[in-house]
Formats: structure tokens, sequence, C-alpha cells
């Protein structure tokens, strides 16, 4: 039943031009996912779903007592004494409580490291909380330091070969291993195989925030380690750390590099349990995972492909996880799951 539900949400976004083409993924418990795509199996531009894979990196390395999220920016890096963010803490960039503006064209003036800097100039009095890209590049560089690794290996041995995601990776990738995302005004020609977000673009593709290319299947396999790791059942974090990532103080909100559910208006629509925790990408991508379901659901697409002022992404999302979710449960009272 899910994997047919998944067929046809996939076709009805294509045919009602929600997007060009999409894959999705549901794991129920510590099954493998369900997979389905409209189009023969290829990586997407995750863009923000980034975010989830950097904050695993950085929950790795406070479990090991590497990091302190309470510690402010200038005491783990001193070349930003004198910045206002210097006084924020790795856990206010986390949970975008750190006042920096949502997103700059940092790309305009800047490029590789120094990209990275101009970020860590920008002013930190917005309201809090503001979701925020330039805290994640800081956190991003940030990883880079305490570890001394380079982004990519740092990602691979603290998360992707543990937790076996082969398909994840930063760009570029191949033309025809993946899907294009769109006309770049910044860059002039049509994106494909490159990271479709400006600023991450301007840092080699390479960021905290952006420029992971992923299949489903992966995303989807990401949300079960947490749950894992949620149910003390292993996974890459102690249980309490865990939670603690994916509980916001308010309903709503941003958690430690997760976003949650709030009552109404939830693009994890409104079948998903007060628990649920997820992430969305600009590209048209959303991961969402139910503790009391046990479900994690991946979504990938590339609507920004030919335009990002394609917007249709925003009422398919919650209609199409109260869709899968319903076939969930259905299914679970069918096998007499709990």
């Amino acid at each position: 039943m899910i994997a047919r539900v998944l067929e046809i949400e996939l076709a009805r976004g294509v045919s009602e031009g929600v997007f060009p083409s999409g894959s999705a993924a549901v794991a129920v418990g510590d099954k493998e996912p369900i997979v389905r795509a409209t189009a023969p199996a290829r990586l997407y531009d995750i863009a923000s779903l980034t975010k989830v894979f950097v904050a695993t990196v950085l929950h790795r390395l406070r479990a090991r007592g590497s990091l302190d999220l309470d510690a402010s920016l200038g005491r783990l890096w001193p070349d930003l004494a004198g910045l206002p963010v210097a006084a924020e803490s790795v856990r206010a960039l986390l949970s975008h409580r750190s006042g920096l503006p949502a997103w700059l064209p940092l790309y305009a003036t800047a490029a590789g490291r120094d990209v990275v800097m101009a970020a860590a100039r920008a002013p930190t009095d917005g309201p809090r909380p503001t979701y925020s890209d330039l805290g994640f590049i800081l956190l991003g560089a940030l990883c880079e330091r305490i570890s001394g690794c380079d982004l990519p290996d740092l990602l691979s041995v603290e998360v992707l070969d543990p937790l076996g995601l082969p398909s994840v990776r930063y760009g570029p990738v191949r033309p025809d291993e993946t899907h294009p995302t769109g006309h770049c005004v910044f860059r002039d020609r049509p994106i494909v195989g490159e990271v479709n977000d400006e600023n991450a673009a301007a840092m080699g593709g390479i960021s905290g925030h952006a420029g992971l290319f992923a299949r489903v299947e992966d995303v989807c396999r990401l949300g079960s380690a947490w749950l894992s790791s949620i149910e003390d059942r292993g996974g890459p974090l102690p249980a309490d750390l865990a939670r603690e990532a994916t509980t916001s103080v308010e309903p709503g909100a941003h958690a430690l590099g997760w976003d949650t559910t709030r009552p109404e208006g939830s693009s994890a629509g409104s079948l998903m349990g007060p628990r649920t925790f997820g992430h969305l990408g600009f590209t048209g991508c959303s991961l969402w995972v139910d503790p009391d379901a046990r479900v994690s659901i991946a979504l990938l697409t590339n609507r920004v492909h030919p335009t990002r002022d394609n917007l249709a992404i925003r009422a398919f999302r919650p209609a199409f996880h109260d869709t899968v979710m319903r076939a969930v449960l259905q299914e679970g009272l069918q096998d007499g799951s709990p």
C-alpha cells in the first residue's frame, strides 16, 4: 500500500506542475526504506537538508566531549574576536536564535573562505529566532576548526560511513547523476550537477548550510538512525542527546539543528505526532521523522527547475505527508503493529 501511495503522490506532483521529477522514501521502525521515483534513481541537490547532516557531526563531536554547545564562538574561534557573533553560543546558532540575518548575498562580494568571514561580520541584532543560513555557514567552518578535517572528510568519518549512506556527497557531481535545478542569474547558466545555492557555490560547493547531493533512501536512513538513537537502540548519538536535539522549547520552532512541527500549517501535515522533527530544503526536499509512529519520510524533488518562483511545493508537502501517514497507519493496523 505504501509503495503505491508514493507512486500516486509523485505522479500527482508531476502532473500538477509541482516539480518535474521527484523521489520519496518511507521507513517504518527497523525496516528498510520503501522507495519510489518518477525517473531512474538519481541524486538530488538536497539544499538545506545539508544542515541536519552537519548538525549530526556537531552532536557527535559534543557526545565525545570535543564541543560544548554553550561555549561562545569567540572562545572556540579567536579569529572572531571583536565581531558581534563572537558572543553567541553554538547552541544559539544551532537553534537559529543567534540574531544573525536569515540570508545575505555574500557571493556578490566574497569567494572561498572569505564567504565564511563575511558571514561572521554580519550583525546579530535581528529577531530571535530567525532561521539563518549564515549561522550554519559558520557552524560548518567551526566543525573544520575543531576537528582539523575538511568538512567532506569529517562528514564521511562521523556520519556517512558509520551509517552506510554511500550516495551522500558534496558536489559537483556528473550531470547524468542528478537533476537540473534551474537557471542561475549569478552564474548566468543552467545549473545541473552544481549546488543551486549561490553562497554555497561561492564557497566551492562545500558549506554547512547547503551543498550536499543524495539519493532519497539515504536521506530517509539518516532519519531512521536518529530514531534509533532516540529509542536508545544504537544510532549515531546517545539517547539523551538525541532527544534534546530534536525537542524545541516552543512548538514550531527549531530545536538543535532540526525543525519541529506546529499545531497548524506544518509542512509535515496534520497526522504526524507532536514529537515529530525534520527539516526542509529550498530545492523542494524534506525529511520528517515521527518517533511515536516510528516512521521516517523523505521527499526529494527539483521543484526549482526551471524556475524557483514555482511555490506549489508548499501546498503539496502537507497533503503528501497526510496521504502517506494514512497509508502507514492503515498498514500498521493490518499487520497488527501497535
